[in-house]
C-alpha cells in the first residue's frame, strides 16, 4: 500500500549535520514548488529496484485530468529498503515525430525531468526480493502542458529509497508517455485498420487425421485459437482465415462418434482410400509439431469424442456468430508459402489451393469473404511473386512496410496504400504498432502506452495529412484478448485515430496524403527475414506426389473418394506454417508419401522372372488391382532398354479390372540375342501419366535360332571330334615292295 503526500521529504542520515542541511534545504525547495534542475538519467545511481507501470491514463490529457499512474515497485537488490517514496517526472518537449518516442523510451534520449507533487509513499519498508502496488495522481497542471500543443510528452516514474544503513538516493527509474490536446484541435485524424489471422491447424500425434481430442484442445478455452477469436471478436476487426482450418474443425464437429470393436487398434486406421486428411500442425509459441512416428496413441472413449466434439461445435458456433458483418479475408487453402511456390514457378499450387478452399468460408462462418487479397507469409513478395499472383486475378497484397521502402524516404509515416508492379497494390502494414498490438497483456501498460504514442507522434510529424495504418498482427500470435479488445476500443475512442474498413483502407485515398504512386524498391530486410521454410525440392516432392495421385484418379470408378482427399492433404507439404519447423516437414513429408505409396501401390504389375526361348512371341504380365473399387482404362507400358529383346507394341489395349482382382496381359516381343534383359513395365493413365511404381521384370532370352545354331554346333564338333578320334586310331597299311 502508498500513502499520498504534497512533497518529497528526503531524510538524511542520523548525525550527518552536513547531509542534514541539504536535505532540509532540497525539501524546503521542493515544499515551496520551485523548479530543481532537470536530472538525467545518465547521472542516476545504478537502481536496486524495478517499477513495473499496469496504467497510464488517461489516454488522452487535458487541462482539467488528473494523470493517474498504477504500478509496482519490487526490490531486486538483496538490502531492506525503507522510505520509499514514489514521483511523477514530467520532462519538457514534445515528441513530435516516432523517431523520438523511440529515443525516449529506449534510454537513448537521457532526460530525466523534474519530479512533481503529489507523490506516494509505501507504507512499509521492502524487503529484499518484495514488491509493493503503488498510485500516483496528479493533476494535469502541475506538468507544465497548460500552453502546449497537441501530441506526446516524456514523462518519467522514479522511486527513492533509503537502503539498509544507507543514505536516501534514487533506486528505480522507468518511462512513458503522455498524449495532451489543448481546448482546440490542431491536426487532422489518422485512420487505423486492424487484421487477425487464423491459420495454424490442430496438430496430430499418431495419424494423418487428427483426433477429435487433438482438434478440441486446439480450440478449447485457453487455447491459442481461442485466444485468437476472442481478441478479433472486437468491433472493425477484419480477418484472414486459413479455409483448412475450418475444413478440419468442421469435420470432427459433424462426424457421428462411433463405438470401438474389438478389432480396432489403439492407431487410427491408415487404409489408402479411407477419406484421411492430413492436417498442417501449428507451430505454437514455443513448440514445434509432434512426431507422428514417435508418439504412440490410445483409443479415445466414445464418451471423451462426444465431448471433443461439443467443445469444437461450440467454438465454431461462436466463430460464424463474430464473422456476421465482418471483412474476412481467403487465405489459400493451408496457407500455402507463397513466395517460395512462385520462385520454384509452381503456381498451379496456389491455384489448386484457392480451389481447394473455395466456399469453405461461406459454408462454414456465413459470410462471402474477399478471394482477390494475398498475404504472403513475413509480408515479403518479390516483384516475380507480385507478377504471378497478378496474373491469377490477385491484384491486392498485404506485405510488412519495411519490404517495400520508398526510393526517396520520407521523414514521416505514410500511407498505409502502395502501388506494386504488374498494376498490383499493396496495403501495408506497419511492423511497430503490429507488434506492440500482438504484446499487449492485462496489468502492463508498457505496450499500451507506447501503441497510442506511436500513433499519436505519426499524427504530429505531418498534422495537416490524414493517413491510414493498418495493424496486422502475426501468424503465430497468441494474444490476450481483454487486453487486446481494450487496445482496439481505446483506438477508436481517442480523437487523433479513426477506425476505418478494409474496403476503405484498399479504396484510393483521394488526399494529399496519398504516397501511394511514389516509387518503392522491393527489400527482405534482416528483421522480416523468415526462418527456414519450404524449399524447391520440397515443392518439386510435392508435385511429384500430386501426379501420382492425379494419375490414379484417372482410373479409378471414385476419385472423390480416393484420391481426393489426399490432393487436399498434399497442399499441406508447402504451407507457411513449416517456417522454422524444418525437421517436422520432413517427417510429415515421409507420412505423406507413405500414404501414397500404399495406396498406388494396390494397383501394380506383378514382379515374375520369364524365361523365353523362341525368336519371336509374347511375354505374359500380371496386372494386379487390390483397390476396394474398379479401375478401368489403365494401360501397361513396357519398355526394353537391351537391344537383346524389341517390344513390337510397347502400350497395351486400356484395361477394365473389378476390385480385387487381376488380369493377364500379353507383350508381343522379338529376341535378337541371348542374354538377360530387364523390361520396365510401368501402368499408365489414358493420359500418359504413371501409375504407381515401375516394375522391372527379368526376362533371360534364348531365341530359336540362337539355340538351333548351338545344337548343330555342338553336333557339328561332336562329329569332326570323332572322325579324328577313328582317324588317330585306325592302323597304318603295310607297303609292300
Amino acid at each position: 500500500m502508498s500513502r499520498s503526500r504534497t512533497a518529497a521529504t528526503p531524510r538524511a542520515g542520523v548525525g550527518a549535520l552536513a547531509g542534514g542541511l541539504v536535505a532540509a534545504l532540497g525539501a524546503a525547495i521542493a515544499l515551496l514548488g520551485g523548479p530543481t534542475p532537470a536530472a538525467h538519467a545518465d547521472d542516476a545511481p545504478q537502481p536496486t529496484a524495478r517499477i513495473t507501470l499496469s496504467a497510464v491514463g488517461p489516454d488522452l490529457v487535458t487541462a482539467t485530468s488528473t494523470v493517474r499512474v498504477v504500478g509496482t515497485i519490487t526490490n531486486t537488490g538483496d538490502q531492506l529498503l525503507d522510505d520509499v517514496t514514489v514521483r511523477l517526472r514530467p520532462v519538457d518537449g514534445r515528441l513530435g515525430t516516432r523517431a523520438d518516442v523511440a529515443a525516449w523510451l529506449s534510454g537513448d534520449d537521457p532526460r530525466a525531468g523534474v519530479p512533481v507533487t503529489p507523490t506516494a509513499d509505501l507504507a512499509v519498508p521492502l524487503g529484499a526480493g518484495a514488491s509493493a502496488g503503488f498510485t500516483l495522481e496528479v493533476p494535469a497542471t502541475r506538468l507544465g502542458l497548460t500552453s502546449s500543443p497537441f501530441g506526446v510528452y516524456p514523462v518519467a516514474v522514479d522511486a527513492r529509497a533509503r537502503p539498509d544503513g544507507g543514505a536516501r538516493d534514487q533506486v528505480a527509474f522507468t518511462r512513458t508517455t503522455l498524449q495532451w490536446q489543448p481546448p482546440t484541435k490542431q491536426y487532422a485524424a489518422q485512420q487505423i485498420a486492424w487484421l487477425v489471422p487464423f491459420t495454424g491447424l490442430p496438430g496430430t500425434n499418431s495419424d494423418v487425421r487428427p483426433r477429435p481430442a487433438d482438434v478440441a484442445a486446439a480450440v478449447a478455452p485457453g487455447s491459442r485459437l481461442r485466444h485468437v477469436l476472442d481478441a478479433a471478436s472486437a468491433p472493425g476487426v477484419a480477418w484472414a482465415v486459413d479455409p483448412q482450418l475450418l475444413t478440419s474443425l468442421q469435420e470432427v464437429a459433424t462426424a457421428s462418434v462411433s463405438r470401438p470393436t474389438a478389432t480396432q487398434t489403439a492407431s487410427p486406421s491408415t487404409t489408402p482410400g479411407s477419406g484421411a486428411s492430413a492436417s498442417v500442425t501449428s507451430p505454437p509459441q514455443a513448440a514445434t509439431p509432434t512426431d507422428a512416428a514417435t508418439t504412440p496413441s490410445s483409443s479415445p472413449t466414445p464418451d471423451a469424442d462426444a465431448a471433443a466434439r461439443a467443445v469444437v461445435r461450440d467454438y465454431l458456433s461462436a466463430m460464424r456468430a463474430a464473422a456476421a458483418g465482418r471483412d474476412v479475408i481467403e487465405l489459400p487453402y493451408a496457407d500455402t508459402d507463397l513466395e517460395p511456390v512462385s520462385d520454384a514457378g509452381a503456381m498451379q499450387l496456389v491455384e489448386a489451393a484457392r480451389a481447394a478452399g473455395a466456399g469453405t468460408i461461406t459454408e462454414v462462418l456465413g459470410v462471402a469473404p474477399r478471394t482477390d487479397v494475398a498475404w504472403p507469409a513475413h509480408g515479403y513478395a518479390s516483384d516475380h511473386l507480385v507478377k504471378d499472383l497478378s496474373n491469377r486475378g490477385i491484384q491486392t497484397l498485404v506485405l510488412d512496410a519495411r519490404t517495400r521502402p520508398l526510393v526517396e524516404a520520407l521523414s514521416y509515416t505514410t500511407d498505409a496504400r502502395a502501388e506494386l508492379p504488374s498494376g498490383s497494390t499493396a496495403v501495408l502494414f506497419d511492423p511497430e504498432l503490429s507488434a506492440l498490438a500482438a504484446r499487449v497483456r492485462p496489468g502492463d501498460a508498457t505496450s499500451r502506452s507506447r501503441f497510442l504514442a506511436e500513433t499519436a507522434a505519426a499524427t504530429t510529424e505531418r498534422p495537416g495529412l490524414s493517413r491510414r495504418l493498418l495493424v496486422a498482427l502475426p501468424r503465430t500470435v497468441d494474444p490476450q484478448p481483454a487486453a487486446f479488445r481494450d487496445l482496439v476500443t481505446s483506438a477508436a475512442a481517442v480523437p487523433w485515430l479513426d477506425p476505418i474498413s478494409w474496403g476503405q483502407l484498399v479504396a484510393p485515398l483521394g488526399t494529399r496524403g496519398d504516397t501511394s504512386s511514389l516509387p518503392r524498391r522491393a527489400a527482405a530486410p534482416r528483421a522480416v527475414r523468415a526462418p527456414a521454410g519450404i524449399t524447391r525440392q520440397d515443392v518439386a516432392l510435392t508435385l511429384e506426389l500430386r501426379a501420382r495421385l492425379s494419375a490414379l484418379g484417372e482410373v479409378v470408378d471414385d476419385p472423390v473418394r480416393t484420391t481426393a482427399q489426399l490432393q487436399r492433404t498434399t497442399l499441406t507439404l508447402v504451407s507457411s506454417v513449416w517456417r522454422g519447423n524444418r525437421s517436422a516437414l520432413t517427417r510429415r513429408q515421409r507420412l505423406e508419401a507413405s500414404t501414397i505409396e500404399t495406396l498406388v501401390n494396390q494397383l501394380r504389375v506383378l514382379p515374375t522372372t520369364i524365361t523365353f526361348l523362341r525368336s519371336s512371341g509374347e511375354l505374359q504380365l500380371t496386372v494386379s488391382n487390390d483397390l476396394p473399387e474398379a479401375v478401368h482404362g489403365v494401360r501397361l507400358r513396357v519398355v526394353a532398354p537391351s537391344p537383346r529383346l524389341v517390344v513390337s507394341r510397347e502400350l497395351s489395349e486400356p484395361l477394365d479390372l473389378a476390385a480385387g482382382s487381376r488380369a493377364s496381359v500379353r507383350v508381343p516381343v522379338r529376341a535378337l540375342a541371348s542374354g538377360q534383359v530387364d523390361l520396365q513395365a510401368q501402368l499408365v493413365a489414358p493420359s500418359g501419366s504413371p501409375i504407381g511404381e515401375t516394375e522391372h521384370v527379368k526376362v533371360r532370352v534364348r531365341p530359336t535360332d540362337s539355340w538351333v545354331l548351338t545344337v548343330g554346333g555342338v553336333v557339328a564338333g561332336l562329329v569332326v571330334v570323332v572322325g579324328l578320334v577313328r582317324a588317330l586310331r585306325r592302323p597304318r597299311r603295310r607297303v609292300e615292295g
